[in-house]
């Protein structure tokens, strides 16, 4: 997969929940992972040492700031944050190790805003 990923040229984030074993995935960080999807704040604790970019794949709610903050503590790493909806950034804390991607569903229908959804130029802007 990683292979794939390079001839795309796009970077590959395996899920930790499909590993979970922090030895694991450093190997497989060592092997080329651009980063690593997390899905949890004990995730992004444990594995924030691991790699300097992870992914939280959770939506953002309003409140949770301060929690993602905690579990970043003082690391050195980027982590993005998913958003599809404009009501979740003000979860978001500014911070400069946060980014934001967008999320846009894929046709697999589980999440993400419509390609189509007028409200998509307004998530973006």
């Amino acid at each position: 997969m990683a292979d794939r990923a390079v001839d795309l040229g796009v970077g590959l984030r395996p899920h930790a929940k499909t590993a979970k074993s922090p030895d694991l995935l450093a190997e497989v960080v060592a092997l080329g992972a651009a980063g690593l999807t997390v899905s949890t704040l004990g995730e992004i604790r444990t594995l924030r040492f691991l790699t300097s970019d992870l992914m939280y794949a959770v939506p953002m709610a309003p409140g949770k700031g301060d929690a993602l903050l905690d579990a970043l503590g003082a690391a050195d790493v980027r982590l993005s944050v998913v958003l599809d909806d404009v009501a979740c950034l003000p979860g978001v804390p500014a911070d400069p190790r946060i980014d934001v991607v967008l999320e846009v569903d894929a046709d697999g229908h589980r999440g993400g805003i419509d390609p189509g959804d007028p409200r998509l130029e307004e998530l973006a802007e």
